[in-house]
């Protein structure tokens, strides 16, 4: 597996764990004071280095994500963020967590994840104008590649800087049928296989190539029902990184 299609293999899984926390608690959103609008400098001052920063596009809203790094466990880090941020919303049970913090002027998503030794705290801050304008997707926004029919749309971002796009949405079919779906589809389109196998356990995820792009299809449970399957699709076009 080349450098390229193993970043996107981390990508995707990192990000399937972070939108299925965002579409579970996508109601839940907090008004705080303003270390919403101080949010870098605070989490600066609990010991997180940021790692990356990208303009992005969420749902249809412009925003900005950073990507912090913390030496210590997603257990400490969510405590932190509880007492820096006033809120009990980070479960310091989990190694996973999720909050919405609204601010005079903009919004806050902050997710944390536990990952490879190191806890990382995803940063997602719009206007309170791009929020309301993002905060569900009305069509499918990823035209580059097939919805499955009858989907339903469910979240789509958008790095500006690496030509990374995903978008999730929900159907209630079963994940066989949408990976074959995507593997006749993609494949009439130019599209192969990466691996001869899908990723992780259950439902799983199929990574396919087309020169130096790379798209990934994965399917988990979808928390909109018992019998709904959540379909994340991932596309990188060449260029940035």
């Amino acid at each position: 597996m080349n450098k390229h299609a193993f970043i996107a293999v981390r990508v995707i899984w990192a990000l399937t764990v972070v939108l299925a926390l965002v579409l579970a608690a996508r109601a839940r959103v907090f008004y705080r004071w303003n270390t919403v609008a101080e949010s870098s400098r605070a989490i600066e001052q609990i010991g997180g280095q940021l790692a990356y920063k990208a303009e992005i596009n969420i749902n249809g809203g412009n925003g900005q994500i950073g990507i912090f790094s913390f030496p210590g466990s997603p257990q400490e880090v969510m405590r932190s963020l509880n007492k820096t941020f006033g809120t009990t919303d980070f479960n310091d049970k989990r190694k996973t967590g999720f909050t919405i913090l609204k601010g005079d002027r903009n919004v806050l998503r902050l997710i944390v994840l536990g990952m490879s030794g190191k806890t990382l705290l995803f940063k997602i801050d719009q206007s309170r104008e791009e929020f309301d304008v993002a905060t569900e997707p009305k069509t499918h926004l990823l035209g580059a590649l097939p919805k499955f029919p009858d989907s339903t749309p469910d979240f789509y971002a958008e790095d500006k800087n690496s030509n990374m796009r995903l978008a999730v949405s929900s159907v209630g079919t079963a994940a066989d049928v949408i990976h074959n779906f995507y593997e006749q589809q993609l494949s009439a389109d130019g599209w192969k296989r990466a691996m001869p196998v899908k990723l992780f356990r259950g439902q799983g995820m199929m990574m396919y190539v087309r020169e130096r792009e790379i798209c990934c299809v994965a399917v988990a449970s979808s928390v909109r029902g018992k019998h709904m399957s959540s379909i994340t699709l991932l596309h990188k076009k060449p260029g940035l990184d």
